[in-house]
């Protein structure tokens, strides 16, 4: 039996009196499971509970460093190997993720936090913290971890005695920290006792504008620890506790247990996330709903189950795909000689707004690049489909539960360079599928945590004259 070899250390010293532990794991394996249904689909209606987002580029990202794991290697026995975050040199253009960061208060402060839907724990990085090297733990500059401002406590906060902050991620990031309760404001919603944590120790890399970070995932990832000295914490020993958004859910804050998403082409705006209803934005009034599927990222070789990472992934029913714009398309097998069947592709999709693009398997995505007119060719260099950058897009679109939902071709087409485009649909070696930025410019995404299902409206022509 081919026992695959593990690394996964607990890194224990005090620097500058924080005790520093870190879970490094060199291998992972991924797992899917449906969550648990809590409640009724919530009603789709506007909300005012809305904060703007901002879109930042980034070298590389906590949910991109997965998401290229499983394209890039090929698991033995279902363990995949780790993918180091590259330097910005060796990172193909559509290699790097997005990032949308948001305001959030944290007692009378006032900060920019990264938006994300893969992990759970809501934090800042606090005054005074030190950042270390993620190679060789060597101590750096404050400047060097990226953030904008740093947090310091009031009297609005207050220590969880006995607890410890505690998380690393594939990529080599960790952070250490205190756990506390704060008031917070977000969205519109005050939160008068929230527990959050104030990083005092990181190996980060930031954006220059975020100083911590929102999870939207579940409260099975939350990274709180028993016990005041993180250099004794054991992976999967985590405990417990509601995040912001269960807190909110939880206390009668908001009317429903659900968030969207409306993600914008507007370069300068980067859309809307609504706690607990729509953000105001034009769509179609027609839903398709589908069931969650939680993919959970593991690290492999603790003694327990260990997730520090998850994906909300849906199954697609098929691809709609040709040269010309008077096609039309059935989502249902049809005789009709005047309507074209779907490509069927009966598969599991992340849905991630930090992806750049669409990732399809290989030979779909090959067929849909050449397509376009002029056709695309590989461009091996940079491992991607590259296109004229005025080249005429083919029509493409993803069916969900019956439903139809196209990509409008000013997002086909992504300038990464003065002369250098590439197609907003590559292949994903293997990997699995993932609908990202490039699609979700075209929809309303709801995120229905309390019924474990999501839904999607089309919006695929706003903002365009």
């Amino acid at each position: 039996m081919h026992v695959a070899s593990v690394l996964l250390v607990c890194c224990a010293a005090v620097i500058n009196g924080f005790s520093r532990a870190t879970f490094v794991s060199d291998e992972f394996t991924i797992r899917t499971y449906t969550p648990e249904v809590v409640s009724a689909p919530s009603p789709d209606v506007i909300t005012d509970r809305v904060v703007g987002l901002q879109r930042r580029s980034s070298v590389s990202t906590v949910g991109s460093t997965y998401l290229r794991a499983l394209r890039r290697t090929k698991p033995a026995n279902g363990i995949y190997s780790r993918v180091t975050k590259p330097p910005e040199a060796l990172l193909t253009p559509i290699d790097g993720g997005l990032v949308y960061i948001a305001p959030i208060q944290w007692g009378t402060q006032r900060f920019y936090s990264v938006i994300d839907t893969g992990s759970s724990d809501t934090w800042l990085a606090g005054t005074g913290f030190t950042c270390l090297d993620q190679a060789n733990y060597s101590i750096l500059p404050e400047g060097a971890c990226g953030f904008a401002s740093t947090y310091t406590p009031t009297s609005t906060f207050s220590q969880i005695q006995g607890y410890n902050f505690n998380i690393t991620y594939l990529d080599g990031e960790f952070l250490n920290g205190i756990m506390g309760y704060e008031s917070l404001s977000f969205a519109g919603i005050n939160v008068p006792h929230q527990e959050v944590a104030v990083v005092n120790l990181a190996a980060w890399t930031g954006d220059g504008r975020s100083s911590g970070l929102i999870g939207l995932a579940y409260r099975t990832l939350t990274a709180a620890y028993p016990g005041a000295n993180a250099s004794q914490d054991v992976p999967g020993s985590s405990v417990r506790y509601d995040p912001l958004l269960t807190t909110m859910f939880n206390s009668g804050l908001t009317n429903s247990s659900m968030f969207s998403l409306a993600v914008s082409r507007d370069p300068y705006q980067g859309g809307y996330l609504a706690i607990g209803g729509l953000p105001p934005v034009p769509y179609s009034p027609y839903f398709a709903r589908t069931p969650i599927t939680v993919l959970s990222v593991d690290n492999y070789g603790t003694p327990v189950k260990n997730p520090v990472y998850q994906y909300y992934t849906i199954n697609i029913n098929g691809l709609a795909y040709a040269d010309r714009t008077s096609v039309q398309f059935n989502p249902l097998p049809t005789r009709n000689t005047l309507k074209s069947s779907l490509t069927n592709n009966n598969t599991l999709a992340v849905v991630d707004s930090g992806t750049s693009v669409v990732y399809l398997a290989n030979e779909l995505a090959a067929k849909i690049n050449a397509l376009f007119q002029p056709p695309a060719t590989w461009n091996a260099d940079y491992g991607a489909w590259e296109v004229g950058c005025g080249s005429k897009p083919p029509v493409f679109g993803v069916d969900i539960s019956g439903k139809i939902f196209y990509v409008n071709p000013a997002d086909m087409i992504l300038q990464m360079k003065p002369s250098l485009c590439t197609s907003g649909v590559q292949g994903n070696n293997g990997g699995f599928s993932i609908l990202g930025d490039v699609w979700m410019r075209n929809v309303l995404a709801v995120f229905d945590v309390g019924a474990a299902e999501m839904r999607f409206a089309a919006r695929e022509f706003y903002g365009l004259t």
